[in-house]
């Protein structure tokens, strides 16, 4: 076993102690503590191999790899939407700056309709902190659905879920949003909302002319 894997399972020992202090009377803040745990875990797995998109043939390289994006002309970060915006997006860009021949496409993965206004704006608005503004306005986004297996999850991605469900299940109705809800009544289900014709207005973009932003 590498030193990725013991460090993901030391760490969710360690969480695994905080939630069961916290569930037997301590600091509701052990919580926190477990989740930041939990966090770590998930950022400890190794990283996946490079394999080629199927319908495109472009490379699909993982943020850990922390690929060079200075000299590509069309970059496109396809990430699942987390609590707080998307996985991986903001070490990827981090002092990047878009140049007027580069293009970047944005295209992230979630359970709740993003048809919906609200979805769409919550979304944009986990995504405004992650970037800088001069990125965020030249940015190409896309909002697809996803699918989840709750049986299929790591111990870390089963524990960060239901860490979630608790905390919104102690919220009232009403404050819920309807990415909450749909987060909910998916909660330890199979549940997949792929749609591959989705992918093809994004296709299209990659080839489309650069535009320039003023």
């Amino acid at each position: 076993m590498d030193n990725m894997k013991i460090s993901a399972i030391l760490y969710s020992i360690v969480a695994i102690i905080f939630i069961l202090c916290a569930a037997t009377g301590g600091s509701p803040a052990f919580y926190g503590v477990a989740a930041a745990f939990i966090a770590l875990a998930a950022a400890s797995y190794p990283k996946k191999n490079k394999k080629d998109c199927e319908q495109t043939g472009i490379p699909a390289i993982s943020y850990k790899d922390e690929p060079s994006l200075s000299n590509m002309r069309v970059i496109i970060f396809i990430g699942g939407l987390y609590a707080g915006g998307v996985r991986g997006l903001t070490k990827t860009l981090r002092n990047f700056h878009l140049r007027d021949n580069q293009k970047l496409i944005l295209v992230t993965v979630g359970l709740a309709n993003p048809n919906e206004q609200e979805n769409r704006d919550n979304i944009r608005v986990s995504l405004q902190k992650q970037l800088s503004p001069e990125v965020f306005y030249k940015i190409k986004f896309f909002h697809l659905r996803g699918r989840i297996d709750y049986n299929k999850l790591t111990f870390v991605y089963s524990m960060m879920m239901k860490l979630r469900y608790h905390s919104l299940r102690k919220k009232p109705l009403e404050t819920l949003t309807s990415e909450d809800r749909t987060f909910i009544n998916t909660y330890g289900k199979q549940a997949s909302f792929i749609d591959f014709n989705a992918l093809k207005p994004i296709i299209k973009e990659i080839y489309l002319p650069v535009e320039r932003v003023p």
